[in-house]
């Protein structure tokens, strides 16, 4: 009796706690959950960790040595719970799609980093999109603040980006806000790169920079003859829109934009999931990388590959340059939400980030 008397009060502790508190992080070994207004959101992954290769993977996309080589957010559920993200490679979910190992979640990261001068080579050097290697990764260090409150939660770390050969590149500050609003979810990225090494070069890249993989269903329905034969199921209810007033990923892939939408129906029920660029992030407006097979990401570094792409005549070439200790910052708002919204209602709420 006694201890259920405890029990109980360690419970209504715990409920107490949730109720008082919108955005609450619970810490666990190697990854923090998020839970907002009592509802589980997402988990912070940071061990670097392993997974049991699962059998029917293409191989399209990036090495699959069942190595998590940065810190990502998975699951993500919108405020109803229903699963915006692919389980692959993480979870074995029959029929669905397993190319490109390196999407899992929400991660933040690049693909050609101090590449040879020959873009259209082959030969990377540091490779940090896909799960590449053991050594070169993108490595959690510390937790610089977790705060849990009523109105945001703030969790800030230090990641620090290692090449191949053991050397730290790049050390990266990380502050995600975690917000409700009566609209959806928020997280509010804000990441500080400095260079640790003598020189960092940002090659111009598709592969890149702030991404969700979203679950098959959430795709658009796959035209590409190349990647049809790679996916069981090419078919999806999803739509891309842009803050130019375009759809689908044919008119919106490689151009600039504040911001882009993708919104699909699960069983009838409808959600979405929204990136917005702010003004005062790197290169704004960003370019945007956006697939039908359901890769969604925000990317400023591309610039010279995407025009190239849009047979731009003379594209120019971004190159990013970083000398020792010099920065450079980037920042997002990511929108999850259940049902729909119109670009009116997105671009208030675009409006109302960039007074931030």
């Amino acid at each position: 009796m006694k201890k259920s008397i405890i029990l109980l009060s360690i419970l209504l502790v715990l409920f107490s706690s949730f109720k008082n508190s919108s955005v609450k992080f619970v810490e666990k070994k190697d990854k923090i959950d998020v839970f907002i207004n009592g509802k589980y959101f997402t988990s912070y992954l940071f061990g670097g960790f392993r997974y049991n290769k699962i059998e029917g993977n293409t191989g399209v996309g990036g090495y699959d040595n069942g190595f998590v080589a940065k810190p990502v957010l998975y699951p993500v559920k919108t405020p109803s719970g229903i699963t915006i993200t692919r389980g692959y490679p993480l979870e074995n979910i029959p029929g669905e799609s397993r190319d490109h190992p390196g999407h899992l979640g929400i991660l933040f990261a690049y693909g050609r980093v101090n590449r040879d001068d020959n873009r259209h080579s082959n030969a990377t050097n540091e490779e940090f999109w896909d799960n590449s290697s053991d050594k070169r990764q993108i490595k959690h260090s510390k937790i610089l603040e977790i705060k849990n409150g009523r109105n945001e939660g703030v969790l800030k770390t230090i990641n620090h980006w290692i090449g191949g050969k053991g050397k730290v590149l790049l050390e990266e500050e990380r502050e995600m806000r975690f917000k409700s609003i009566k609209q959806g979810y928020l997280i509010d990225f804000n990441v500080t790169l400095t260079s640790t090494d003598s020189t960092v070069v940002f090659q111009d890249n598709k592969c890149g920079l702030l991404q969700i993989r979203v679950a098959d269903w959430m795709r658009e329905t796959v035209e590409s003859d190349w990647m049809k034969t790679r996916v069981p199921n090419s078919t999806g209810t999803g739509t891309y829109r842009s803050s130019n007033n375009e759809k689908n990923e044919q008119n919106i892939y490689g151009k600039r934009a504040d911001w882009v939408i993708l919104e699909g129906n699960k069983d009838g029920q409808k959600a979405g999931v929204g990136i917005f660029d702010h003004p005062e992030s790197f290169n704004h407006p960003a370019y945007w990388m956006v697939r039908s097979y359901g890769m969604f990401a925000v990317n400023p570094l591309g610039q010279g590959d995407y025009e190239e792409s849009q047979k731009i005549e003379n594209p120019k070439w971004l190159n990013l340059t970083l000398h020792n200790g010099e920065k450079v910052n980037f920042r997002y708002r990511m929108i999850i939400y259940d049902g729909e919204k119109s670009d009116k209602e997105i671009k208030t709420l675009y409006r109302e980030y960039c007074q931030k």
